[in-house]
């Protein structure tokens, strides 16, 4: 079935709103989404868990591969791609977002050394104002740059508010595994969270608040959708990436005294309506455990997969190979251990209690030690294991894999711990730039805040107590989060304090 969806002539940055599709996409062909019968297993399974019930026109990834354009997925999976996603065709009136290269052979096509001056001088801005208030003039190449992708910054804005998000998850790889799975989209959406909120500063400086909010707003939006409709580890922390761009132009505004005290109030209500990023006990929960069925389908299926795990050189390995083919692997017991193993790390990041669960990550890590240890010291191979105990040498091979591919429980909690802390760290300062703006001086203390500017005073998630809060006078002070340590981390070259001076 065709789907037509049509755009007005002139498309202005205004844009239409999710599903007003009669004026928001000009030539852009939508069909029914299919997965091609050739994926099989847990990658069909992943993809059609991950794209059900999504209506292409509502889906934020078919109008960003409007955007950046269909030759951003790989040559040998564009095809799939675009079916999977409903896509007929992209069309080609809308915006098109043009990167640094495209743009300079635009505005300089013949003259190559002017080019690349060009380049060096956008790429120079681009750093420097990253993180930083900054006005057209400050830097104008960059600006320019900027307002040759107006439309298209301001259509990411308009994508930033699609109630649905799917990317198909392929690999070209043979055998296939999802850990070497292409990522065409997602990993490009960092870069333009990065334009918007740079953009959002410029337009602060400029004294466009509206539009820096809008900006900034939209990031957070895009990291949510990504974080919520790719519930995988490395999609949720490409969505960090994403959401803590916003956070430095954020932390730069308030940081620049320029808010008024409506501002300031206006922008908290905008942030406090933004959702919280998936958790990452979704991606563990979900997505990874995809990830170890499709590893142990991909084990069973191909010897090849079987060398590349055991580090076996097919040349000296293949009666081995041809062996532990017909021990009878009972697979169906592997993954149930898989699982199983997989089951403690659900568990352990679903605890609310943070000694408690520290005390069980401890444990985790111990018990991971302890079974290398045992596995280096045997020297039992698995074919032998398997004619003593079928069931569980089939066990350990689901168990191997399991722990081969566990993340670093640590890692993720510090992860999900990080994105509270920037959402809440940002309300918290703008609370009390609000309050020093109609009082004409900063709280004695934190809990002055509530009621009056916020309902209740959020805590710091890495410490879970109040943050940090320093009041040198009373037009002076500091807003501070020690980080995952809890420790002051100066002069250390590795650090994640945040330290907001606040008062001129």
């Amino acid at each position: 079935m065709m789907i037509w969806v049509g755009l007005s002539v002139a498309f202005d940055c205004q844009g239409a709103e999710p599903g007003e599709s009669e004026t928001a996409a000009k030539e852009l062909q939508l069909k029914t989404p299919t997965i091609p019968n050739h994926l099989e297993g847990a990658v069909r399974d992943l993809n059609a868990q991950f794209s059900e019930g999504i209506d292409p026109d509502k889906n934020a990834v078919v109008y960003l591969v409007r955007l950046l354009g269909d030759d951003i997925f790989d040559a040998g999976l564009r095809d799939d791609s675009l079916a999977m996603l409903g896509i007929e065709s992209i069309g080609n009136g809308s915006p098109r977002f043009a990167y640094f290269e495209q743009y300079v052979t635009s505005v300089v096509p013949k003259d190559a050394s002017k080019r690349q001056d060009l380049l060096k001088q956008l790429t120079l801005e681009f750093q420097s104002a990253n993180g930083a208030v900054w006005k057209s003039a400050d830097y104008p190449a960059l600006a320019q740059y900027f307002a040759a992708n107006e439309a298209a910054l301001d259509e990411l804005v308009r994508i930033s508010k699609f109630p649905s998000y799917y990317a198909p998850i392929l690999t070209a790889e043979n055998p296939p595994t999802l850990l070497g799975a292409s990522y065409a989209i997602e990993r490009r959406i960092p870069y333009l969270g990065q334009c918007l909120s740079i953009r959002a500063s410029q337009r602060m400086g400029d004294g466009n608040f509206a539009g820096a909010v809008s900006d900034l707003i939209a990031v957070h939006q895009l990291a949510n959708q990504l974080a919520e409709g790719s519930p995988l580890d490395v999609s949720l922390a490409k969505a960090h990436w994403v959401d803590s761009y916003a956070f430095q132009a954020e932390y730069a505004i308030l940081a620049s005294g320029m808010l008024t005290a409506d501002q300031a109030k206006e922008y908290q209500k905008e942030l406090q309506n933004v959702s919280s990023m998936a958790p990452s006990q979704t991606a563990a929960d979900i997505g990874e455990r995809l990830i170890l069925r499709q590893e142990i389908e991909s084990l069973k299926e191909h010897d090849a997969a079987f060398y590349a795990f055991f580090d076996w050189a097919p040349a000296s390995h293949a009666e081995q190979m041809k062996a532990l083919r017909a021990a009878n692997i009972d697979w169906d017991l592997a993954l149930q251990r898989a699982n199983e193993v997989q089951d403690e790390t659900v568990e352990t990041l679903l605890i609310s209690d943070a000694k408690r669960q520290a005390e069980e990550i401890d444990r985790l890590n111990s018990e991971v030690d302890e079974w290398r240890k045992r596995n280096d010291a045997d020297e039992t191979t698995l074919l032998e294991a398997l004619e003593v105990d079928r069931d569980q040498g089939s066990r350990w091979i689901g168990e191997a894999v399991a722990l081969a591919l566990r993340t670093n429980i640590w890692q993720r909690l510090c992860t999900d711990r990080r994105g509270h802390v920037r959402r809440d760290f940002i309300s918290v300062g703008l609370a009390l730039e609000e309050y020093h703006r109609r009082r004409g001086y900063y709280p004695a203390a934190l809990a002055d805040l509530s009621p009056e500017i916020l309902p209740s005073i959020p805590n710091d998630s890495h410490s879970q107590k109040p943050f940090t809060y320093m009041r040198n006078d009373d037009q002076h002070v500091e807003l501070i989060s020690w980080g995952t340590n809890r420790e002051n981390d100066a002069g250390r070259l590795l650090q994640d304090d945040l330290i907001l001076k606040l008062g001129r």
